[in-house]
């Protein structure tokens, strides 16, 4: 039987998601029976720009 615990962390670029982060690290040391999977989620891009920058025709 698998006991393994797995936690999905999302994150970004600012200094409370690091903070988070950090404090669970802490938390977790210890812990061998949990992955952590950190997300990152970006801003969806430009498209518009994208396009024109590659060439490319909108459709």
């Amino acid at each position: 039987m698998n006991t393994e615990k797995r936690i999905l962390f999302g994150v970004d670029d600012s200094e409370f998601a690091l903070q988070a982060l950090t404090a669970v690290g802490g938390l977790l040391k210890n812990s061998r029976d949990y992955k952590v999977t950190l997300f990152f989620g970006s801003p969806d891009p430009n498209l518009p720009f994208l396009s024109k920058a590659l060439g490319l025709s909108p459709e």
